[in-house]
């Protein structure tokens, strides 16, 4: 609502302040801080259903971090609108870098493989795949493409259900092996849905994060 538009507002002015002029001995009344200030806009709540409509306005969507929000780089995503993000250690923190495993960008276009273009490995990084795609049209285009032509994998992938229904069987002491449930729910595993892509793909994650947290800080910028 309003008033708590107008909390958060004066709490970013603070933070601004804060950052540009510590010491508050600016004349100009911290010109810097209130320049930055009127390029932030605060636009009202919408409805859930009308999210992706707003998002698809932008020019790419910075994923906030340590706590990121799934549903909202999803409905990114999902309008092709370029996403960057900095995968944290815990699962609030990693679920938009999880779509762009499943995505696949690399193997759709290898110049705009989620490594480049949206998945940062440090603060620093993360700025600056920002600025790249927010300044380069030819380069950010091309990442919509991709974008486009791999979010079905994010928005219709049936092996969600698939492993539900597995653990379900074995939960309830149904004796269905992988084979008979595949043929009975009539779902086929494509390659990027296969439970060794899958693992692979988990460890390599793993161990670029830890790379990462080895040579940065949050303090890098």
């Amino acid at each position: 609502n309003e008033s708590r538009t107008k909390k958060f507002s004066n709490r970013l002015k603070q933070t601004l302040e804060a950052v540009f002029c510590p010491d508050n001995d600016n004349t100009a009344n911290c010109v810097m801080s209130e320049l930055a200030l009127k390029r932030i806009h605060f636009i009202p709540r919408v409805q859930s259903d009308q999210m992706a409509a707003v998002l698809s306005l932008g020019t790419v969507v910075l994923h906030p971090f340590p706590f990121g929000g799934s549903k909202t780089a999803f409905d990114a995503l999902l309008a092709a609108v370029p996403l960057v993000t900095f995968p944290q250690p815990y699962l609030r923190g990693r679920m938009a870098a999880s779509f762009f495993i499943t995505m696949e960008l690399h193997t759709f276009d290898p110049s705009v493989g989620a490594s480049v273009c949206c998945v940062a490995s440090s603060i620093s990084d993360y700025v600056s795949k920002s600025i790249r795609l927010g300044n380069d049209k030819i380069y950010r285009d091309k990442v919509i493409v991709a974008l486009k032509a791999r979010n079905h994998r994010i928005s219709d992938d049936k092996q969600t259900s698939f492993e539900w229904a597995r653990f379900l069987a074995r939960a309830m002491g149904v004796g269905l092996s992988k084979r008979e449930l595949t043929h009975d729910l009539g779902h086929y595993s494509h390659p990027w849905q296969k439970d060794d892509f899958l693992a692979s793909s988990i460890l390599k994650e793993q161990k670029r994060w830890r790379r990462a947290s080895s040579i940065s800080t949050f303090g890098d910028i």
